[in-house]
């Protein structure tokens, strides 16, 4: 994922300078002034007496609108330039979808409204919109601007095609744009003269909240993500691998397998994807996978990822750090059934390979290789301890305090994360979480999730496995931090740390006590190797006798 987003910067910066980029982020930020904008459709409820023939409505279309649900959907993928943070990201294998009516008539597109930190306009669970094409006979579908596409009680955002003009530095709205569905695409004419063709989210005022450049659809048919099959038991395993991010460690993921006869299906291969499946077919005690199939359950939501294998090298590293291909990537390969001791299994130096959909790159995004698949174990597990607890004055108001927690059990059974909590205790009273004290939090409590964090006042770290928490200020000698396991029908197991107050411990110190370890973390309480120039961190230094200090310095 990392050499992803490295590739695509790099790709960008080729293709347009980072000073032309600024520039053309604030003009486009700009380049509408509401009193050029044609008035957007009326925003008006569904009613029964519209016109029938071939039009468009104008109530915003969702998944639920009976002419969307009752079209045909097909999944494709979109590729484009999109306004993000850093600029114009050229964002392909998008997944997505269009839906075709009975007759041909009308063509629903896929809408995905976004900011430019890539967060949906339309809130945390929104119900699809979709754009209406019209048909214009001869595979040609006319788009038109205006369409309604979001509402919150307060503001409508709209849909519009529009021209963006160099020597101007405007964008010209145009009334529609015409469109060309072939076999295998669906992409817009091009602009005669060469402007290029950007699609527009708009308020009424005609701010743009959203843009893509570019925009078309390619056809991903056979390919699509098997879905499992209702009547298959699905269980859930512990996929243990070395990656190529962190080839000298084996790492953890939890993975889901389904058999359903001869048909398996497997999630968690891919790391960027995890929650995505792939089929493969059983005979005997071997499972075979064929290669390109595609997984488009990503972490932003929409990005699609081809699945391959090879034989690899790790001996021999590619520029980027990543093990050689010893052969050509395989059309298929075998994970092989080990029922002595319940195991899936790979070869140590075959690797699944895994890379953007449709990129032009010899290259992979990530890989897993010596692959092992150990049913979970899902009970109660007692966690381990808390470790590594530090705590200073972090102002007037509030205090700080961290530590290093581990997602295995006292047995070494590995745990979800996302079933272990941690809790504290002050002078042995257990500390409630309130959102007074914590606005991101639902409701009060004593436990929090060790993956929980706001923006604010809680904080999380995966990598070192580290949760820091600001909290009031408060006297105490002791603090105790509870790690407990909550398994999902309630049954818990807890381990408990007990410090005692460093500022107290401080008092009669020596002046000439030796220092035995110096530690830095950074305000937000992340361990670092040594400060910048320039930086506020948290020392905490460990002396002989025992005790520790922890100061804030500015180096």
């Amino acid at each position: 994922m990392i050499r992803t987003l490295f590739f695509v910067i790099v790709l960008i910066g080729m293709a347009f300078p980072s000073e032309a980029l600024a520039t053309e982020n604030r003009v486009l930020r700009r380049g509408m002034p509401a009193n050029e904008m044609p008035a957007p459709m009326r925003v008006a409820e569904a009613s029964d007496d519209s016109e029938g023939g071939v039009h468009l409505s104008d109530v915003m279309l969702t998944s639920s609108t009976p002419e969307v649900a009752g079209a045909t959907a097909v999944h494709y993928a979109r590729d484009c330039y999109s306004k993000t943070w850093l600029g114009l990201f050229f964002t392909n294998s998008i997944s997505s979808e269009l839906r075709f009516d009975n007759d041909g008539e009308a063509v629903y597109i896929m809408d995905i409204a976004d900011d430019e930190y890539m967060q949906d306009l339309r809130g945390e669970n929104p119900e699809q919109t979709w754009l209406k094409a019209i048909s214009m006979g001869n595979g040609i579908y006319e788009l038109k601007s205006g369409q309604w596409l979001y509402s919150n009680g307060e503001t409508n955002l709209y849909f519009a095609a529009g021209a963006y003009s160099e020597s101007t530095k405007m964008i010209e709205i145009l009334d529609s744009w015409k469109f060309e569905l072939t076999e295998d695409s669906f992409s817009p004419e091009p602009l005669a003269d060469g402007r290029r063709l950007y699609f527009c989210i708009l308020d009424p005022e005609g701010n743009i909240a959203d843009y893509t450049v570019d925009t078309s659809w390619r056809k991903v048919g056979d390919l699509r993500e098997p879905e499992i099959p209702s009547t298959a038991e699905v269980k859930e395993y512990i996929l243990t691998c070395h990656t190529n991010l962190y080839m000298k460690d084996r790492r953890l993921f939890i993975a889901k397998v389904a058999m359903d006869g001869n048909d398996v299906y497997i999630s968690g291969l891919s790391q960027s994807s995890q929650e995505s499946v792939i089929k493969g077919t059983r005979n005997g005690n071997k499972i075979t996978f064929k290669s390109g199939q595609i997984c488009d359950k990503g972490p932003l939501g929409y990005y699609m990822y081809e699945l391959d294998a090879a034989t690899v090298d790790f001996e021999k590293l590619t520029d980027y750090g990543y093990p050689t291909l010893k052969a050509d990537r395989l059309s298929e390969w075998v994970f092989e059934i080990d029922e002595e001791n319940n195991e899936i299994r790979g070869a140590e130096d075959l690797a699944i390979l895994e890379c953007m959909w449709g990129y032009p790159d010899a290259e992979y995004n990530t890989c897993k290789s010596d692959i092992v698949l150990a049913p979970y174990k899902d009970c109660a597990k007692q966690p381990k301890a808390a470790e590594n607890i530090g705590y200073m004055n972090f102002n007037e108001e509030r205090d700080v305090i961290w530590f290093d927690y581990s997602d295995f059990s006292v047995d070494e059974e590995y745990i979800k994360p996302s079933e272990l909590y941690y809790s504290l205790y002050f002078d042995g009273e257990p500390m409630r979480f309130t959102p007074a004290d914590f606005p991101g939090l639902g409701g009060e409590g004593n436990l929090i999730s060790v993956i929980y964090h706001d923006d604010t006042y809680i904080f999380g770290y995966k990598s070192p496995m580290q949760v820091t928490v600001r909290f009031p200020k408060r006297e105490w000698n002791t603090l105790g931090v509870a790690i407990t396991h909550v398994h999902p029908d309630g049954r818990t197991e807890s381990e408990m740390s007990v410090i005692e107050n460093p500022n107290s411990a401080l008092e009669g110190v020596s002046v000439n006590g030796e220092v035995v370890h110096t530690e830095y973390y950074n305000i937000m309480g992340a361990r670092i190797d040594s400060p910048s120039k320039g930086s506020v961190v948290i020392v905490r230094t460990i002396m002989s006798d025992g005790t520790v200090k922890t100061e804030k310095r500015l180096y």
